[in-house]
């Protein structure tokens, strides 16, 4: 069975001065969930999808253990 994402958190925040977006996942595999958070730059002009691809992709080596 393959893995399902849902986003769990989306929001902007300050982290030391310097502001990110915290993405949260909540991935289930055969009954197995796991929570992550994931803190990406804030860029201007980038588009929620891409904040989600980078936080996925920061995430991926912890999701795949």
């Amino acid at each position: 069975m393959a893995v399902i994402y849902k986003i769990d958190k989306f929001e902007e925040i300050d982290d030391d001065g310097t502001a990110k977006m915290l993405i949260g996942f909540q991935c289930t595999n055969e009954g197995e969930v796991l929570m992550i958070d994931k803190r990406v730059n804030v860029v201007a002009g980038k588009t929620d999808n891409a904040y989600t691809q980078e936080a996925l992709a920061a995430g991926q080596a912890e999701i795949d253990a």
